[in-house]
C-alpha cells in the first residue's frame, strides 16, 4: 500500500476554488489514490490535531463526538509557543514503527507543510521565497537518497 504526504496549504484551501490544489484534492478518486485493492484502515497523522497526551482517535463512519478539536494556528500566539523546540528522531522512529503498516493493507497520510511560515507567505503570484525552494530541493535529495 502506498504512503502519501498531503501539503494542506493555507486554511483558503477548503474554499477558494482559484487555488490549483483544490481542484487536484478534488480529483482524487479512491480507487486512484488506493489502488487495486482498498485499504483496510486508513491512519492519518497530522500536527494539526490535539489531545491531552500521545492518542490514537478512532473514528468509524460519522465523526465520533469526542474527535479531538483542530488546532488552527493563525498567529498571535504568547512568546513560549514561539520558543519550542522539537527533536526530528521522535518523528523519524515513529514514521519507522509505522512502516510495517503499509504491508498490513493500512493507507498512511501524512498532512503538514514541509515548511510552514504564514507570516513569509505571499499571493499566489508570487515567486516562492528562496529559501523555501532551497529547502523543498533539500528534502527531495535526501528522502530519494534514503537519508
Amino acid at each position: 500500500m502506498d504512503t502519501f504526504f498531503l501539503s494542506h496549504g493555507s486554511p483558503l484551501l477548503s474554499i477558494d476554488e482559484t487555488i490549483p490544489a483544490q481542484s487536484f484534492f478534488r480529483s482524487w478518486l479512491p480507487a486512484a489514490v488506493a489502488g487495486p485493492e482498498p485499504p483496510r484502515a486508513i491512519l492519518v497523522v497530522s500536527a494539526h490535531w490535539e489531545t491531552d497526551s500521545p492518542a490514537v482517535s478512532v473514528i468509524r463512519g460519522k465523526p465520533a463526538t469526542t474527535t479531538p478539536s483542530s488546532i488552527h494556528d493563525f498567529g498571535g500566539f504568547p512568546e513560549p509557543m514561539y520558543q519550542t523546540h522539537r527533536d526530528g528522531t521522535y518523528h523519524y522512529n515513529l514514521g519507522k514503527a509505522l512502516a510495517p503498516l503499509r504491508g498490513e493493507g493500512v493507507l498512511v497520510l501524512g498532512s503538514g507543510s514541509a515548511t510552514h511560515n504564514l507570516g513569509k507567505m505571499g499571493r499566489d503570484d508570487e515567486p516562492v521565497p528562496q529559501w523555501a525552494s532551497d529547502f523543498d530541493a533539500w528534502l527531495r535529495d535526501s528522502l530519494l537518497a534514503g537519508r
